[in-house]
C-alpha cells in the first residue's frame, strides 16, 4: 500500500488495511511534523513492514511528465487539481492545501 497524499492520519488507516506480512510506502509526509500514532503491537503481530521513500532521479520526473503527456486524452489528470492560485497568491493556496478544500492545489506561473 502506498501513502501519496501527505496526510498523516492516513497512515494508521493504511496499516489497517494491510494483511499479515503486508508493507505499506510512505512517501507523502515529507515535511516536519508529520505524526501519526501507531498501535506497534498491531504493527509486530502482524509482521508488517513500514517503508519511506524520499526523492528521485531525474529520470523518474521525465517518465511521470511524458505518462502525463502520452494519457491526457485518456485519464483525468485536470480533475486532481481542484483549485488554482497565481504565484501571488501562494499563502492562500497553502491554507487552502492545508485546510483540505481541494484533493490538489496548484499554483501557477506567469
Amino acid at each position: 500500500m502506498l501513502e501519496l497524499a501527505g496526510v498523516p492520519a492516513l497512515v494508521p488507516v493504511g496499516l489497517d488495511c494491510l494483511r499479515i506480512g503486508g508493507t505499506l510506502i510512505e512517501i507523502g509526509c515529507v515535511f516536519p511534523g508529520a505524526a501519526a500514532e501507531v498501535d506497534l503491537s498491531s504493527l509486530l503481530r502482524r509482521v508488517l513492514t513500514v517503508r519511506g521513500l524520499h526523492n528521485y532521479a531525474f529520470e523518474h520526473l521525465a517518465k511521470a511528465v511524458a505518462l502525463m503527456a502520452e494519457g491526457a486524452g485518456r485519464y483525468p489528470f485536470a480533475e486532481i487539481v481542484g483549485k488554482r492560485f497565481p504565484l501571488e497568491r501562494i499563502n492562500e493556496a497553502m491554507r487552502a492545501a492545508e485546510a483540505g478544500e481541494a484533493l490538489r492545489v496548484a499554483v501557477t506561473f506567469p
